[in-house]
């Protein structure tokens, strides 16, 4: 497709605003909803057979699960609107001027979050926070290399399939992309306050450093209309952060102060 011509197709009410944030957050809720479902109804079926499997088997099956649940509802909101979804969702084999982006974004998203970590560490703000799947990792080391991989194949291409291909769709029907990916991101950042633990206030702040990579998540997409290369900038971003991570405990063996 051209970069002139219009995501195809849409309904009538494409283009009008309230029902484009409307549906964009109907879309991410039902996405949530989803992944929390699947992934608990596969614990409960996991736990009939006694606890025979390992820790890092158990998560890969929930992050699996979870992924299935967002592109699932994802897709069946599409569906719903009588959209194709392959001609929605935009994904094609990366090109040289994609593979850029994912080198540049990879890149900005990392230094976003270091220059809110500086901006944190001067204001001496410490929110004591992770998420769920990081404080396993540090109880369970060989749990976080398992996430690498599922980051990259799992993780980040459900969630950039539902939030970039799905909800930040949604809103370029009727919002310019300076609107449309700051909504988005800001979206993508407070879903994932389930996610997190500890005080409020502390998990606040790492939604607030959360939207910064999410900028860059959804103006790759915006850029390249290739949903590939949101996926693999996610995918490696989070792997670095597993993996710095790791690197921590196994060598320092201390576990750090996630931020």
């Amino acid at each position: 497709m051209s970069e002139s011509e219009p995501w195809v197709p849409r309904t009538d009410r494409g283009d009008h605003r309230g029902y484009a944030l409307l549906g964009a957050l109907l879309a991410a809720v039902l996405g949530i909803g989803a992944a929390f479902a699947l992934s608990a109804i596969f614990v409960l079926l996991l736990g009939g057979f006694g606890g025979e499997f390992s820790m890092p088997v158990l998560v890969g099956v929930l992050f699996v699960t979870s992924a299935v649940g967002l592109i699932g509802a994802g897709s069946g909101y599409l569906l719903l609107r009588g959209i194709s979804i392959s001609g929605y969702v935009r994904t094609r084999i990366p090109s040289f001027r994609d593979l850029l982006w994912v080198g540049g974004g990879y890149v900005a998203a990392l230094g976003l979050v270091f220059v809110a970590g500086v901006i944190l560490t001067v204001f001496q703000v410490q929110p004591q926070t992770t998420n769920q799947a990081a404080e396993l990792g540090m109880e369970n080391p060989s749990i976080l290399l398992w996430l690498v991989p599922l980051s990259i194949f799992v993780i980040a291409p459900g969630e950039e399939f539902l939030f970039r291909g799905v909800v930040q769709g949604r809103l370029r029907e009727a919002f310019d992309p300076i609107i449309a990916i700051p909504i988005t991101a800001a979206i993508f950042a407070a879903i994932h306050y389930t996610s997190l633990t500890g005080a409020a206030e502390a998990r606040l702040v790492a939604i607030a450093i959360l939207f910064f990579p999410s900028l860059v998540f959804g103006l790759a997409y915006e850029q390249t209309e290739n949903l590939v290369v949101p996926i693999l900038i996610h995918g490696i971003y989070n792997s670095t952060l597993v993996l710095l991570v790791y690197v921590t405990i196994q060598m320092v063996g201390q576990t750090p102060t996630p931020v």
